[in-house]
């Protein structure tokens, strides 16, 4: 099942769900800190985490380009993003994939929930945090035994395939912080803007 053994979990519909990774720390505050972001991003329709991706087009150049938010790295603001890590995940229960809906994405499976929380019209978030707030603990020894190193770099046909449907289907302003999008009139995020 690899990393998408995270899914084979029965929840409830109104349950908050976090989805964690056994090489990160996470501190005590955690669950209450990420849970303060939820009064901004209801779950109901947005999904939330630390570790994300956002595909953008740099004003210089028309190509698009990957922008990382790592879950170790100080980010300031909320941004808009494309990929959500599931090893810093927090979802509403309803809006959790089953197993069956994502074990064809074993070993990438942040592109394949990714795909499925977007294919529901939920939007992606990275959220603030310090500067090593969250950190690895994987052993340096065992760091070439990553999925990351050992599936995402390999970028099998079937992972490339899904992560272009992926791009295909992706909502628009991706990268673009909160404020920017958050319309105070009508107490919503306009993605359109």
């Amino acid at each position: 099942m690899k990393d998408a053994g995270k899914f084979a979990f029965s929840v409830q519909p109104e349950d908050i769900v976090f989805t964690i990774d056994d090489d990160i720390f996470y501190p005590s505050d955690y669950v209450r800190k990420t849970l303060e972001y939820t009064r901004k991003l209801p779950l109901d329709v947005n999904s939330i985490g630390y570790q994300a991706n956002a595909l953008v087009v740099k004003k210089d150049n028309d190509a698009p380009t990957w922008k990382n938010y790592f879950f170790h790295k100080k980010c300031g603001n909320i941004f808009k993003t494309d990929i959500l890590g599931t090893g810093t995940a927090c979802l509403l229960g309803c809006n959790y994939p089953s197993l069956d809906d994502i074990s064809y994405s074993s070993g990438f499976v942040d592109i394949g929930v990714s795909l499925d929380q977007t294919r529901k019209g939920i939007h992606l978030w990275t959220i603030p945090r310090e500067d090593k707030y969250l950190r690895s603990i994987l052993p340096k020894d065992l760091e070439a035994s990553t999925l990351f190193n050992t599936v995402n770099r390999a970028k099998s046909p079937l992972m490339m395939s899904h992560l272009r449907k992926l791009i295909s289907e992706r909502t628009p302003r991706s990268g673009t912080r909160w404020d920017k999008l958050f319309s105070s009139e009508t107490g919503t995020v306009d993605l359109e803007k």
